[in-house]
């Protein structure tokens, strides 16, 4: 069994649920559940902001890629 680290893999796999619940009053709110793939960690979460931590808690920040990618990107476009 071979076991990658964070930097060797390039995906990382999540089963995300999301539903609508009745709140106060009225108004519906959403809810959601995630799990990660490999790890089996489950996290239930009431706003997307909770659903980005958690699935950067296991990749690291998804606002930039990683630097071996971004070097690939900058060779290929030279």
């Amino acid at each position: 069994m071979v076991i990658m680290s964070k930097e060797q893999r390039r995906s990382d796999s999540f089963v995300v649920r999301i539903w609508w619940e009745r709140g106060d009053g009225a108004q519906s709110v959403w809810r959601g559940w995630a799990q990660h793939a490999a790890s089996g960690k489950q996290h239930y979460f009431a706003d997307v902001a909770q659903l980005l931590a958690f699935i950067e808690a296991h990749t690291g920040s998804l606002s930039h890629a990683p630097a071996r990618n971004a070097d690939k990107r900058r060779g290929q476009s030279q």
